[in-house]
């Protein structure tokens, strides 16, 4: 938990609703607070999907997590690349969804 706080340490508004959601549920709490916040952001032109789609395949939603990188996929997100290869991504690579998309980007999964 520290090492995520430090990281966002210089926003206090995320930081209180990753505290308040880790107060109010745990880690899965405060992943999904800090979520929230960062998807209002992404519709003011804020915030990556790809983060957003780790953090929920992270916890264990895989259809916030699909859509999410279905965002990505259409802001061209640099990351995407690497989808294929990053392992928070193993909970999801039997979904046809995930398969769909990799395809689409010419990209092997397991």
């Amino acid at each position: 938990m520290e090492q995520w706080k430090l990281s966002i340490a210089n926003d206090t508004e995320l930081l209180n609703a990753y505290e308040k959601g880790y107060l109010d549920a745990g880690f899965r709490g405060a992943l999904t607070a800090y979520n929230k916040l960062v998807e209002l952001r992404y519709k003011n032109s804020y915030g990556s999907p790809w983060n957003i789609a780790s953090n929920y395949a992270f916890i264990g939603e895989k259809d916030k997590a699909l859509y999410w990188l279905e965002q990505a996929f259409k802001v061209h997100d640099p990351n995407m690349p690497y989808l294929s290869f990053w392992p928070v991504w193993d909970s999801i690579h039997d979904d046809p969804r995930f398969q769909n998309l990799c395809n689409r980007m010419k990209l092997p999964y397991k």
